[in-house]
């Protein structure tokens, strides 16, 4: 694996440009492809380190998501989904984000007109769900915060673990939302392309010294949502996502090529 630091030659810095633009254009493809991957957390770093954009943060985890749709729709999965608009039986499990996708839901939120989404209506909704932990989710079935009828109200800006999230049988999901059964038949491709995308994210922040964590989306959204300078207090480094539940998201072996990532692209 080619390496880079602040030493790194500039034919090499020129390369993983010239990758990072690549994986803009094309996406992810589904083999295990460490180059595309170093590309897309190289692009995602250099959107977050624009300072002349204020809303960069936001901006990184658009592409991310932008990414996944583009990597998804050139490598459909081979059997049809039964996911459904209205099929809503996934929408009341925990889910992890990271912090640019947290302030990417915020965002939506905080400029939706829509009555569902105003501020004291979703502090409402969440205190449901903010410090249940999976377990409890799973057994409450306490739904979304963000579910608006079955339908999700930020679907355009939803996480990638949202998108990640699919399965084959309608059926099977049923079952597991009653508690029946987990053996969902869930696509390979969606499952992977979530991984990389978010892998990506982090490598990103992990280079700039943000911390590389996921966090529960409904904690981290009213947090950044009740405060007005979230933003800005985290881009000057302050954990402002501290004592907020981290649902663990990765293997070892993942978080390993996370900071090996890190490492190439911090130059």
């Amino acid at each position: 694996m080619v390496t880079a630091n602040k030493q790194t030659p500039p034919e090499v810095r020129a390369r993983i440009e010239a990758t990072a633009k690549a994986a803009l254009r094309t996406g992810l493809p589904l083999e295990q492809d460490r180059a595309a991957m170093i590309g897309l957390a190289s692009a995602l770093r250099r959107i977050l380190q624009d300072e002349t954009d204020p809303g960069r943060v936001v901006r990184a985890a658009k592409q991310a998501t932008d990414i996944f749709e583009v990597s998804f729709d050139k490598n459909p999965p081979g059997r049809p989904l039964d996911c459904k608009k209205g099929c809503a039986y996934c929408c009341s499990r925990l889910v992890g984000v990271s912090a640019p996708e947290a302030f990417l839901a915020a965002e939506h939120i905080s400029r939706s007109q829509n009555p569902f989404l105003a501020k004291e209506v979703v502090f409402d909704r969440a205190v449901h769900t903010i410090g249940v932990d999976a377990v409890g989710r799973d057994k409450n079935r306490t739904a979304c915060a963000l579910l608006e009828e079955g339908i999700c109200a930020i679907y355009a800006d939803r996480p990638l673990a949202c998108r990640a999230n699919a399965s084959h049988s309608v059926a099977a999901c049923l079952q597991a939302y009653e508690g029946r059964g987990s053996n969902i038949p869930a696509p390979l491709v969606h499952l992977f392309l979530g991984d990389r995308c978010r892998m990506a994210i982090y490598a990103a922040l992990r280079s700039l010294g943000y911390p590389a964590v996921s966090y529960e989306l409904s904690e981290a959204v009213t947090l950044i949502l009740g405060a007005d300078d979230a933003r800005d207090r985290w881009y000057a480094g302050e954990d402002i996502f501290a004592g907020v539940q981290a649902p663990p998201d990765r293997s070892e072996e993942m978080d390993a090529v996370i900071s090996e990532i890190a490492e190439v692209i911090s130059f």
